[in-house]
């Protein structure tokens, strides 16, 4: 819960946009396992106000997502544990960095190809437009 709390500070901080998705935290005794409340309490689990706060440039949802890639990654803190601070500096970095403009280039020509895709004449009606057809047959 401690880090879920830090997450959320930083991002506040970043005053940056964002989408978050967050689940409840297992306990003890649940290890790695997806809680059994899969709807958590944000009220409880972020900090006082923040939803409030951050409700015009963030969003913060209630369900499970694949986050393999992140989930994967080395931590900053060799306990695994993220501060606020490097939450910040990390998104910021990405945010406004030349790095960072080339990840939101790339993301806006992938937003770009999966539109074309499901347009009219687009490769995935065409082939969805394919397979219904091989089941009338």
């Amino acid at each position: 819960m401690e880090q879920l709390r830090e997450i959320a500070i930083g991002l506040e901080r970043s005053g940056q946009r964002f989408l978050w998705v967050v689940r409840n935290p297992p306990s003890d005794n649940q290890s790695l396992a997806i809680s059994a409340h899969p709807d958590p309490n944000l009220n409880a689990l972020l900090p006082d106000g923040f939803l409030d706060r951050t409700k015009e440039r963030g969003l913060v949802v209630k369900s499970w997502a694949p986050q393999v890639a992140v989930l994967n990654h080395n931590s900053e803190d060799e306990n695994g544990f993220v501060t606020a601070l490097e939450v910040e500096k990390r998104v910021n970095q990405l945010m406004q960095s030349e790095s960072g403009n080339s990840v939101r280039e790339r993301t806006i020509a992938m937003k770009k190809a999966a539109k074309a895709a499901v347009s009219e004449g687009g490769s995935s009606r065409f082939a969805m437009s394919r397979l219904v057809e091989s089941w009338k047959r």
